[in-house]
């Protein structure tokens, strides 16, 4: 049986990535009054996030706002294709042209405006490429110290 100091626990630990969830301060969405939404109008009021936190390209793109930082797609999801029936998941989505995406991740006559999201396109959001939202991973700063200190190391942040 072998038995590590502390010391030796320390060296073998893994520090994790830092994950910052932000919102696409670029992102525009049409309301249902026909006017534009952002993601800052979108924080002012718990209710609007309750009518359009559901849409998929509004939680990915507004990921702070909406608590979606992980931006991932339902699992497990499937529906079937209108025209023929077949079921699909997001990864077809994903791997699936263009105008394919934009005719099974946005609603009826909404696909030219992008206004509304469809059940695939709330369901599949990264697929359908909705995850703008700032989500930034970094890496750490430093390499772990040794040994635990009571400070900040110098040149940290």
């Amino acid at each position: 049986m072998k038995f590590f100091t502390v010391a030796s626990c320390i060296a073998l630990s893994f520090v994790p990535s830092v994950i910052a969830c932000g919102d696409d301060l670029d992102f525009t969405f049409d309301r249902f009054n026909g006017l534009p939404g952002n993601c800052t109008w979108l924080a002012e009021k718990e209710v609007r996030q309750t009518k359009f936190c559901g849409r998929g390209n509004v939680k990915g793109a507004c990921q702070a706002t909406c608590n979606f930082c992980s931006c991932e797609d339902t699992k497990p999801y499937s529906f079937n294709r209108p025209d023929n029936n077949v079921p699909r998941d997001c990864p077809w989505i994903a791997d699936e042209s263009k105008p394919i995406r934009k005719r099974f991740c946005y609603e009826g006559s909404e696909i030219v405006s992008g206004a509304a999201t469809s059940e695939a396109g709330n369901n599949c959001v990264r697929s359908c490429g909705f995850c703008t939202g700032g989500t930034v991973t970094k890496p750490p700063t430093k390499a772990p110290t040794k040994a635990p200190t009571l400070a900040p190391t110098k040149g940290a942040t």
